[in-house]
């Protein structure tokens, strides 16, 4: 055999090559020192290899697993807002970080701010006193009337 047997080292180490070719391989590799190496560091790879492969086969689920899984997913889902931001923080935070807020509203909603004494926010409106007025159809025309001759004199200014 002329021709280095690289290409069928895997074949040889499995078994696969008839007697004339297995015969031809071992002759070729008593006479070849590349062909010897190329074949010791295959059979040193597939020993390698052969501690890769698991003895037992791979665990099987129960009959149940994929139940629970989908269970455990829907619960998840159909968390509340307030079991999200539990989840979402260390549970040991979230109850004092709720309280906190809740104290921060209470505080928000009856704080008395001082009123302005000038600018546009010391203007009173009387929002109470125009809600209760009943405008008539005259009215409602002529507020239209006077927003277009403002409008049409502040385009003329320009």
């Amino acid at each position: 055999m002329r021709h280095h047997i690289h290409d069928r080292l895997d074949a040889y180490l499995e078994g696969m090559l008839d007697s004339r070719s297995q015969g031809l391989f071992d002759q070729h590799v008593i006479g070849c020192g590349s062909c010897r190496k190329a074949l010791r560091e295959a059979r040193e790879a597939r020993l390698c290899l052969d501690g890769l492969i698991p003895e037992e086969a791979a665990p099987v689920p129960g009959p149940d697993f994929y139940y629970q899984v989908e269970q455990s997913i829907d619960k998840r889902i159909s968390r509340n807002w307030f079991e999200n931001l539990a989840g979402a923080m260390h549970p040991r935070l979230a109850y004092p970080l709720m309280f906190l807020a809740l104290l921060t509203a209470a505080w928000t909603l009856t704080y008395d701010a001082p009123e302005p004494e000038e600018g546009l926010a010391a203007i009173e409106y009387p929002a109470a006193e125009f809600a209760e007025m009943a405008f008539t159809t005259a009215d409602r025309e002529l507020s239209a009337d006077l927003v277009m001759m403002n409008l049409v004199n502040l385009s003329i200014e320009q």
